[in-house]
């Protein structure tokens, strides 16, 4: 500390002692005046500064920029009264950040067990079967075709092994003895009339001259 202050005074002297100095000289000498005036602030203030700051972002809860704070004023003021307030402040600000933390996983927890209950409540009244290869339960109402040797226009969604659901599907299918090479279909909803088109539909036939047309999109 004695010797930088030293050091600005011999630079003052320097400065004042020039009477002409070069425009590069003075810029440099000026610069690392301004330097060590920084540094030697930051040596006097520097620690209660930071813990000030540190403190201030604990009470508005910002509990991430306060151990960013404690930290460096640990770090580089480890012998000062600062640094030791400053760890009983960091334990604190640990504390309320692992609660948070907790917080966070339990509020998750219960919407997860929300979410399965109310899966489990909407589709205990539905018909569900399983796929092995995908390990994905499908699920649709109870009216709905189990097979192709029937018509249908019904819903119908999946539900991995993990939990998660899939994309909302609509199947359409037609069985009977003549093709009808569906372009479009009518229905309403609500008293509204509505017009899909499923574009290219799936086609085939078998014995007994049944033929099926169907498509199954999401």
């Amino acid at each position: 500390m004695k010797r930088k202050i030293v050091y600005l005074t011999v630079i003052c002297t320097i400065l004042g002692g020039c009477n002409d100095p070069s425009k590069d000289g003075y810029s440099k000498l000026k610069a690392e005046n301004e330097r060590l005036n920084i540094e030697l602030d930051e040596c006097k203030f520097g620690a209660k500064k930071s813990l000030a700051e540190a403190d201030q972002s604990f009470k508005a809860r910002d509990y991430q920029k306060a151990k960013e704070s404690l930290s460096k004023l640990i770090e580089k003021h480890p012998a000062t009264a600062e640094a030791k307030l400053g760890k009983i402040l960091l334990d604190k600000t640990n504390d309320a950040l692992r609660k948070i933390e907790n917080d966070k996983k339990l509020s998750e927890e219960i919407e997860r067990r929300e979410k399965e209950a109310a899966i489990a409540n909407a589709t205990k009244s539905m018909a569900k079967r399983y796929n092995e290869f995908t390990e994905t339960y499908w699920y649709q109402d109870l009216s709905s075709p189990r097979y192709v040797n029937r018509n249908g226009f019904y819903l119908e969604f999946g539900k991995s092994k993990s939990g998660s659901l899939t994309e909302l599907f609509l199947n359409i299918q037609y069985y009977a003895e003549d093709w009808l090479f569906v372009e479009y279909i009518s229905f309403t909803i609500d008293g509204k009339p509505f017009r899909y088109f499923p574009g290219d539909m799936e086609r085939d036939s078998g014995y007994g001259g049944k033929i099926w047309e169907w498509k199954r999109t999401s």
